[in-house]
């Protein structure tokens, strides 16, 4: 076959460039949050868009306990 050498070298060098990536993502949604969260009328929208999501889950952890 061929020289598998360096393949360890790519795996590696491929994991870090997608910690790199996620790292960078992380960043820039923290930023995205502060930038909404900053903003009395973004605040609103996120709370609003948010709201229904906390009462279905609410609404599932209840029909979960009551079995």
């Amino acid at each position: 076959m061929g020289d598998t050498s360096g393949a360890g070298t790519v795996a590696s060098g491929g994991m870090s460039a997608v910690m790199s990536a996620v790292d960078t993502i992380v960043q820039l949604m923290g930023k995205t949050w502060d930038l909404m969260t900053s903003n009395p009328l973004l605040t609103l929208f996120v709370a609003a868009s948010l709201l229904p999501v906390g009462i279905a889950l609410f609404t599932s952890l209840r029909n979960a306990a009551r079995g």
